[in-house]
C-alpha cells in the first residue's frame, strides 16, 4: 500500500469500551496536527470520521463513540462503498478507521486514500483495528458507559446532543431493562350502543394551545404502560436467528368479528365493512406470525402495536391526526393476527395524490401554505403533550375528503410511532427522505419532527426529495453531512427569505432550528409572499 501514516488501535468485544480513550486521544493529535499544517482543514474535515467496518455491532459502537466526542462518523461496511460514496460526492475525512484487513478489501481503500489525496492534497490517516477474539454477542450487553467530551473542542453546536444523551449504550437505542415506566390507562373499546364520531370536531388551524410556543427542549416522552418491542433484534440481525418465510394470508372477503373485509386499498390497509356501526372504514392488519423479526422480538401476542398505538392517541384529538376506533386479535384458518380500525380515506394519500398529477410537479409557497398549517398545528398539538411523530413519508399523509388542489386539502397525520424514546425506526425506502440526522442515531425531540415537516415541504417546493439516493447508508450520510440546496435552486418561484427559512428548520443541529414547530410555520407564512 501507498505511503501513509498508520494506527493500530486493539478492540474488545468483551471490554468495548477500552477503545474509548486510545481513540478519541489518537483522533485529537491528529486534528491538531492538521490545524497547526499551511492550508488548515478547519471547518471542512475537522468533523468527519471514515469507519469502514462489515461488523454492525462494532460499526454502531464506534460510531457513537465518535458522535458524543462531537466527530460526524460516515458509517459504510466496505471499502467499495466507501470509494463509490467518494466519487458520488467527495469527503474529506479526519481520518479512516478500518475494522478488518482483508485483502479483497486493500484495493478499494488504497484507490480511496489515492483519490483524497489527489483532490484535497493531504494524507488521510488509516486506523487499524487489532480485534481480539471474542463473541460479538458481547456488544448487546446493556452497559453504559459515559463519553467524555472532547478536551479543548469548541464547536458550538455539539451540546445539544449531549443534553440529549448523556452517555453512549452498547445497543443503540434501546433503554437499559428495568427502567421504570409511567402508568397510563389502557384503552377501552367504545361501547356498542354509543357510536363514537370518526373524527374530532373541526377547529382552526391554529388553536390556543398550538401557539405555546415554548423552546423546544427535550421533555419527557409518552410511555406506554405495557412493554414496547424492541429493535435491537434489528440491529443484530446478523447475530440471532431468523424465523422461517411465512406466506402471508390476504384477508380479502374474510370476516374478523363484526368486521367484513373487502378489497386491499394499501400496504395491510383494507377497505372494510363495520356491521355494527353500519357504515365503511379502514382495517389495517398484520398476520402476527408473518411480522418482519425486529418487530417480533417484543413478542406482540402480549404486547399489540395497536392497543399501544390506540393508547397513545386516544387523549390526542384533533382534526389533523388520524384516530384508531378499535384495536383487537383474531384467527383466520388457524392465522394470527392483530388490526386495527380508522376512519376511511377513500382519496388516499398525499403520495397518491401527486403521483396521479405527475410526481415532480412543483407548487408555490402559497399553495403548500394550508398544508403547512394543519400540519404543524397537529403536530405542536401532540408535542405540547410529549408526544413525537417520528414517521414522516407521503404515504402517511391521508386525504379526508376530494381535493382539486394543495390549498383545498384536509391533512390527516397517521401511523404515529408508538416508542417515544428514540427506538424507532422506520426501515422503508418511503421514509429515508424525512430522517432527521438525530434520528438516525437513535434520538428523538420534536425538532425531528419539524426537520420531517420541512423535508416533506422542501419536497412539495421542488418537485424532488431532499436528498436522492437508493440506500439506507446512502440517505443516511447525506442527511447527517450534506448541506442541502435552496429550494429557489429548483423551483424560481420560492421567494429568497423561504430559502432561509426552510434550510433553518433542516439544520443539522436540533438547537440550530426554529424553538418550535409551530414558529417554523409561522414564519414560513410571514414571508412565503415576500
Amino acid at each position: 500500500m501507498m505511503n501513509l501514516e498508520s494506527h493500530e488501535i486493539p478492540f474488545s468485544f468483551e471490554q468495548p469500551e477500552a477503545i474509548q480513550t486510545p481513540l478519541l486521544s489518537l483522533l485529537q493529535r491528529i486534528e491538531q496536527t492538521e490545524l497547526s499544517m499551511p492550508g488548515s482543514i478547519q471547518g471542512s474535515v475537522a468533523q468527519h470520521v471514515l469507519v469502514i467496518d462489515a461488523v454492525d455491532s462494532r460499526a454502531r459502537y464506534i460510531e457513537r463513540v465518535l458522535f458524543m466526542a462531537r466527530y460526524r462518523p460516515v458509517l459504510v461496511p466496505k471499502a467499495l462503498d466507501a470509494f463509490t460514496l467518494f466519487l458520488r460526492g467527495g469527503y474529506n475525512p479526519l481520518a479512516v478507521i478500518v475494522g478488518q484487513d482483508e485483502a479483497n478489501e486493500r484495493f478499494f481503500l488504497q484507490r480511496l486514500l489515492t483519490q483524497i489525496e489527489q483532490r484535497y492534497d493531504r494524507k488521510v490517516p488509516l486506523i487499524r483495528l487489532l480485534v481480539k477474539q471474542g463473541p460479538p454477542s458481547a456488544l448487546r450487553s446493556q452497559r453504559t458507559v459515559p463519553i467524555p467530551p472532547r478536551p479543548g473542542s469548541s464547536r458550538g453546536n455539539s451540546d445539544s446532543f449531549h443534553a440529549i444523551s448523556p452517555a453512549i449504550s452498547l445497543i443503540r437505542p434501546q433503554e437499559p431493562h428495568g427502567m421504570p415506566v409511567q402508568s397510563s390507562p389502557i384503552l377501552t373499546p367504545p361501547s356498542p350502543s354509543t357510536p363514537e364520531p370518526l373524527f374530532p370536531q373541526q377547529m382552526p388551524f391554529v388553536t390556543t394551545d398550538a401557539m405555546q410556543l415554548g423552546t423546544q427542549e427535550a421533555a419527557p416522552l409518552f410511555t406506554p404502560s405495557a412493554p414496547i418491542p424492541s429493535r435491537s433484534g434489528f440491529e443484530n440481525s446478523q447475530q440471532l436467528p431468523q424465523p422461517k418465510q411465512i406466506q402471508p394470508l390476504s384477508l380479502e372477503g374474510q370476516d374478523l368479528g363484526r368486521y367484513r373485509v373487502r378489497t386491499l386499498i394499501g400496504a395491510n390497509v383494507y377497505q372494510t365493512y363495520d356491521r355494527l356501526r353500519e357504515r365503511d372504514i379502514a382495517l389495517k392488519a398484520y398476520q402476527t406470525n408473518a411480522i418482519p423479526y425486529a418487530m417480533m422480538e417484543g413478542q406482540l401476542e402480549e404486547s399489540n402495536i395497536f392497543e399501544l398505538e390506540a393508547e397513545l392517541l386516544d387523549p390526542l384529538k384533533h382534526p389533523h391526526i388520524l384516530p384508531v376506533l378499535n384495536t383487537g386479535k383474531s384467527y383466520i384458518s388457524g392465522v394470527p393476527f392483530i388490526y386495527k380500525t380508522m376512519p376511511l380515506c377513500a382519496e388516499g394519500s398525499l403520495k397518491q395524490w401527486l403521483w396521479q398529477r405527475g410526481e415532480n410537479r412543483m407548487f408555490s409557497s402559497q399553495e403548500i401554505l394550508p398544508i403547512l398549517l394543519q400540519l404543524a398545528d397537529a403536530l405542536q398539538f401532540v408535542h405540547n403533550r410529549q408526544v413525537t411523530y417520528q414517521n414522516f413519508k407521503l404515504s402517511n399523509l391521508l386525504l379526508r375528503g376530494q381535493a382539486e388542489s394543495l390549498d383545498k386539502m384536509h391533512i390527516l397525520l397517521a401511523d404515529f410511532a408508538i416508542t417515544q424514546d428514540g427506538s424507532f425506526f422506520s426501515h422503508s425506502a418511503d421514509a429515508y427522505p424525512y430522517i432527521a440526522p438525530e434520528r438516525w442515531l437513535g434520538q428523538t425531540s420534536p425538532a425531528s419532527d419539524q426537520y420531517g415537516l420541512a423535508a416533506i415541504i422542501y419536497e412539495l417546493l421542488t418537485g424532488r426529495p431532499l436528498f436522492q439516493g437508493t440506500s439506507e447508508q446512502t440517505l443516511k450520510h447525506l442527511h447527517m453531512n450534506m448541506q442541502p440546496q435552496p429550494p429557489s435552486a429548483f423551483n424560481p418561484m420560492v421567494p429568497a427569505y423561504v430559502n432561509s427559512v426552510l434550510l433553518k428548520a433542516l439544520a443539522k443541529d436540533p438547537q440550530d432550528r426554529f424553538p418550535n414547530v409551530m414558529a417554523f410555520a409561522k414564519t414560513f407564512q410571514q414571508y412565503c409572499s415576500v
